[in-house]
């Protein structure tokens, strides 16, 4: 992991020397939190050597966990949203009568089995009652809605949609745990119905994520509002600790992104 670190800063260094030499931003594909990190991690370095890194990330709507990242020419460039080369696609069934609710792994199986490598693609977008889309690189849009026919067993006819008619509203699933302390480890061990020594394993591991970015620290606590990602359970909003047991443990409030 440690070696595609190194080749991952390498990539966005020479992206930003680029943006910098052309005047002209230069944009990455999608990054996944992780490489966002790596990326964020990156600026900081270059900070405290005095340098810059002059970056904005956008992942086609507010919230996104799979962005891209524009790489500009310096730090007083103005950059619209709009400027980012990222389509968004729907996926329209082609009969809506034999048409089955496609989740989000059926979409990414589908764009995988078209020979599409995982960083064309963005956040993939199922909303009960709504048709399913997805992000794209754009210079990939055409490719999926010409050769995309067909997620699991329903036919379908892509079609682009602009990206400022997306409202995008998340759907919540409320839930309390009780937790032995207000320790991040506490906490992940109890969402996730896990002992505490693999919770501590998966935060060492920079496979949970608080607000963006990887945390390493077991002891850290979280504040209301948080909104924290762990790799293989899923995405949540913390929203505060709500009293404590008879036994001393602490109830958390929070909510699952579903």
């Amino acid at each position: 992991m440690e070696k595609e670190d190194k080749l991952l800063r390498r990539h966005f260094l020479d992206l930003s020397r680029r943006a910098s030499q052309k005047g002209i931003p230069m944009f990455s594909d999608f990054l996944d939190m992780g490489s966002c990190d790596v990326l964020l991690q990156t600026g900081d370095t270059a900070r405290s050597e005095g340098s810059s890194l002059p970056i904005f990330l956008y992942g086609g709507y507010a919230g996104a966990d799979r962005r891209v990242a524009a790489f500009l020419p310096d730090e007083g460039y103005s950059l619209e949203e709009r400027a980012f080369p990222i389509s968004a696609i729907r996926i329209v069934p082609a009969n809506r009568k034999y048409a089955q609710e496609l989740s989000h792994r059926d979409i990414l199986g589908a764009l995988m089995h078209l020979g599409t490598k995982r960083e064309m693609v963005g956040d993939i977008l199922c909303r009960q009652g709504e048709d399913p889309l997805f992000f794209c690189v754009s210079r990939m849009a055409a490719f999926f809605t010409e050769e995309l026919r067909q997620v699991a067993r329903t036919a379908v006819l892509p079609e682009v949609v602009p990206l400022e008619g997306i409202a995008y509203t998340p759907v919540f699933r409320e839930e309390t745990a009780l937790c032995a302390s207000n320790r991040l480890d506490a906490f992940v061990a109890s969402v996730c119905h896990i002992s505490r020594q693999k919770a501590s394993d998966l935060i060492a591991g920079e496979k949970v994520f608080l607000n963006q970015r990887a945390v390493t620290s077991q002891k850290k606590e979280l504040s209301a509002g948080d909104v924290l990602s762990i790799r293989g359970a899923g995405k949540l909003c913390f929203d505060g600790w709500a009293g404590e047991s008879k036994k001393g443990r602490k109830r958390a409030s929070y909510r699952w992104y579903v």
